[in-house]
């Protein structure tokens, strides 16, 4: 029985369309420095022992995802009706490795933003696992009765490690993912949260 749904935001409920490549160019601009061997992951590690440095790296990646939630992003179709529908039955979440800015703007766009209960962004954790604890924690439901809906395999591995029920959505063009229950749009979701509720 699924009590609970804890969605990711960019690629399940919209396409933001902004790479890693732009973000670091984004951040190396801001920062003043290259990254090393360690990418981004490092800059932003090195930034956070400097807290100058890391509100200008961030005050750049907000940039970038504003622009891009104003400019390119694009909307699955199927988004508003089902997250609508959803949202009338059981109590959501929103997590997003986005900054709370963009997450704010892309819920308000799409007039969803009512029926997510609680948000957790980048502000609030850098770490996948632990925006679906937080989640969890705030939804007031039982792990194994929470349902999160994503499209990456980090999702997929930080939802098992929690030890919540997880779908991947598996838009065109992306890669396989073994071992997950996938669904190529949110338009199937509803059914298959009902058969999940049936075992």
């Amino acid at each position: 029985m699924i009590e609970g749904i804890i969605f990711d935001m960019d690629g399940v409920l919209v396409a933001l369309n902004v790479s890693l490549e732009e973000m670091v160019k984004k951040a190396e601009e801001r920062a003043g420095f290259k990254p090393d061997q360690s990418g981004f992951r490092g800059m932003l590690e090195r930034a956070m022992k400097d807290r100058k440095l890391y509100r200008r790296l961030m005050e750049a990646i907000d940039e970038l995802e504003v622009s891009a939630v104003e400019g390119r992003m694009k909307v699955f179709p199927e988004t508003r009706r089902i997250i609508a529908y959803l949202g009338e039955r059981y109590p959501l979440a929103l997590v997003t490795l986005q900054g709370r800015k963009a997450a704010e703007m892309v819920l308000e766009k799409l007039e969803i933003k009512q029926f997510f209960r609680f948000v957790f962004t980048r502000e609030d954790s850098f770490f996948r696992k632990e925006q679906i604890e937080k989640a969890i924690q705030a939804l007031g439901v039982d792990k194994e009765r929470v349902l999160m809906v994503g499209d990456r395999r980090s999702d997929k591995t930080a939802a098992e490690e929690v030890g919540c029920k997880v779908v991947i959505v598996r838009r065109e063009g992306q890669a396989k993912l073994e071992g997950a229950q996938i669904i190529s749009s949110l338009d199937e979701l509803p059914k298959m949260i009902e058969n999940m509720s049936e075992r």
